[in-house]
Formats: C-alpha cells, structure tokens, sequence
C-alpha cells in the first residue's frame, strides 16, 4: 500500500515537472521567433 501511494505521488510531481518544461519550451520558442504572426497565434 504504501510503495502504490509513493508511486502516486512520483506518477504526480512527474506531470507537474513534464508541464512546467513544455511551459518554459514554449516561452523559449515564442521568445526566439519575435514574428509578429507568431506572436499573434501565441496569444
């Protein structure tokens, strides 16, 4: 029981780490495309 809890919690911090990377990939390339059309579909 308590290695299935753990497992939840590494499944969780996981997705948030995931989330936080493609976040900061995606500022990263909406930063390094300054087009003005790339800035208008980036919102």
């Amino acid at each position: 029981m308590n290695h299935l809890l753990t497992a939840e919690l590494f499944q969780l911090e996981r997705a948030e780490l995931v989330r936080r990377l493609r976040r900061d990939r995606h500022a990263a390339t909406v930063r390094a495309s300054r087009t003005p059309l790339h800035r208008r579909t980036a919102r």
